[in-house]
């Protein structure tokens, strides 16, 4: 399996075409809703990613490391049973406090955490199977069918944008059970004393992955949820939507490298060839920076001539934001694909470390603003400034890991 061959050149046209439909879909979105109702979205879209990213454990991230394919049938299932508990503790906690209300919203985040949790279980585990088609071809129906709702419904608030997203998720979930029943999973759970023992077997995930998981899950999900109570909806809106634009390259072409990249990296661990690794990684880092060459100006002359196009009228600001927020994009792009190494040579406390660096330096930004009562634009360029001198640290450490195999 190679970064780039024909098998997987249907995850990377897939993933693609599922952006532009995305991007067709940010324009009317614009078109339609002010960014205080794109803000309101993003608001319980955050709350309901966040509970479904940590219900798993991040045993999903297990499941491409297996030495056959009876190891990656059992961890997902493992990783569906831990998800489906965890889903249902953090609903009742929310319910018995005051973090939640029992409304329609509350319905909407129940939704959306049980299906982010159960479609990263089934995605990794056509990961493990090479099926590269089925997940390049999910996430443009997925997108397809956000787009046919959003066009049906007629209200122009939040909670449309909100319900359009929760359905389309909804039904993914359907077409991914079908999708991997088809190639040889099978939900059979087997005895709680088995998975007890799996569950501790990998129990490096929970311990080392899930924290290590915590900046990068706050940086997507988190600032929406920040920059709402420091500032106002209307700069939340701004801010998604400079950042959806901007995390392109890292949707469409790097998070699907870094996917293929980590099951390829753990084959070639299992058969203790470094070299290869240290090969596949030079040639990762090369299409990485040819990425940022090229897409992140054609984004930004993007963004920049749209008002010919569509009335920005509402979304002032737009452009400067952006160009303040590409440091923060390119430096995700490059953190998610190298951190792979740390999770395939077991050096999870390596990882866990950098994480946290990100954690700590996003932290004290936001405090600085709320100390220092920063003005928004200020605070993106701190904030952007900050995070891409971080990361390219983080990535030096574990290209370090590499260096050190012989």
């Amino acid at each position: 399996m190679r970064l780039y061959n024909t098998k997987s050149l249907y995850f990377y046209v897939g993933s693609g075409l599922a952006q532009v439909v995305t991007i067709i879909t940010t324009f009317y979105i614009i078109k339609k809703f002010t960014p205080a109702a794109f803000g309101q979205f993003s608001y319980y879209f955050s709350i309901g990613s966040i509970i479904g990213s940590f219900a798993t454990l991040k045993y999903e991230l297990s499941i491409p490391l297996s030495r056959d394919s009876k190891e990656a049938n059992d961890k997902s299932n493992l990783t569906i049973l831990v998800s489906m508990i965890f889903n249902l503790l953090f609903s009742v906690i929310g319910l018995s406090t005051s973090l939640y209300d029992f409304n329609i919203y509350f319905l909407y985040i129940l939704l959306l955490s049980n299906t982010v949790s159960i479609n990263a279980c089934f995605q990794q585990f056509l990961l493990y199977k090479e099926e590269h088609f089925l997940n390049g071809l999910n996430p443009l129906i997925f997108s397809i069918l956000n787009l046919i709702i959003l066009l049906f419904l007629t209200k122009n608030n939040g909670e449309v944008i909100l319900s359009s997203y929760v359905i389309s998720n909804v039904i993914l979930l359907i077409i991914y059970v079908i999708s991997v029943q088809r190639k040889g999973y099978t939900l059979f759970f087997k005895k709680i004393s088995f998975y007890k023992d799996l569950f501790k077997q990998h129990l490096d995930f929970p311990k080392y992955v899930l924290p290590s998981s915590v900046a990068n899950i706050l940086l997507a999900y988190c600032n929406p949820i920040f920059i709402g109570y420091l500032f106002d909806k209307n700069n939340v809106g701004l801010f998604s939507f400079s950042l959806r634009i901007l995390m392109l390259p890292s949707i469409v072409i790097g998070s699907v490298a870094s996917s293929i990249y980590r099951a390829q990296i753990a084959k070639l661990y299992f058969d203790n060839d470094f070299e290869a690794i240290k090969l596949q990684t030079r040639k990762l880092f090369l299409i990485l920076i040819l990425l940022t060459i090229f897409c992140f100006p054609i984004l930004i002359l993007v963004i920049k001539y749209i008002p010919l196009f569509i009335d920005m009228s509402k979304w002032m600001g737009v452009l400067p934001i952006s160009i303040y927020l590409i440091p923060y994009s390119i430096s995700q792009l490059f953190f998610q694909p190298f951190s792979n190494l740390a999770l395939v040579f077991k050096k999870n406390k390596i990882l866990l470390s950098q994480n946290i660096l990100q954690l700590v330096t996003t932290v004290l930004v936001y405090a600085a603003a709320f100390i220092f009562k920063i003005e928004f634009s200020l605070f993106v360029i701190f904030l952007s400034a900050a995070l891409f001198v971080v990361s390219f640290y983080s990535c030096y450490r574990f290209y370090q890991i590499l260096k050190m195999q012989k």
